[in-house]
């Protein structure tokens, strides 16, 4: 198996465990809180998988990268080989020659019978380019909002009936 193919059964491995984890999750009855052992252990190769995933791709680039450094001139070969496929795959650019205008026949002269449309050319119609103006408004009126004065709340003129005797007056005996 080539290492594309590992890579992609690693990815296969950390799907399927994601899946098994959340069939686990969605049909296990947790109580209190607690998490179930199954859970736990789904959890643990779920990140085993991911690392696994990361680890072949970050080798199988790593190789490649490694060997096409102490071999530059496979490397300067294969830049090359590409080089070539793009100049060969390219459309072909037809020769720029101009092409003959097409003069209209003139139309015939208009009689005293004649409508009121305009008369038919081939030339297509050109349009000027609209231009957006940005539409200036006048600020919207608000009405001003009053500010209440802040006061101090009123005092209770009798004490409350759990208030106590005491010595700080404000117990209303």
């Amino acid at each position: 198996m080539t290492a594309d193919g590992w890579v992609w059964a690693a990815l296969g491995l950390l799907l399927a465990l994601l899946g098994a984890r959340a069939w686990v999750v969605e049909t296990g009855h947790a109580t209190l809180g607690r998490i179930p052992v199954k859970v736990t252990v789904l959890t643990g190769a779920c990140g085993l998988a991911v690392a696994l995933v990361v680890g072949l791709v970050a080798v199988n680039g790593g190789a490649r990268l490694v060997y096409l450094v102490l071999h530059p001139a496979e490397a300067q070969a294969l830049e090359d080989a590409a080089n070539a496929e793009d100049l060969t795959t390219a459309p072909d650019v037809p020769p720029a020659t101009p092409e003959p205008a097409v003069v209209a026949p003139p139309s015939p002269a208009p009689t005293a019978s004649a409508t009121t449309r305009a008369p038919v050319t081939r030339a297509p119609a050109v349009r000027a380019p609209v231009t957006r103006v940005p539409v200036a408004r006048a600020p919207a009126a608000r009405a001003p909002v009053p500010s209440a004065p802040v006061t101090a709340a009123p005092r209770p003129e009798r004490a409350a009936p759990d208030a106590q005797p005491g010595r700080d007056g404000d117990s209303g005996t």
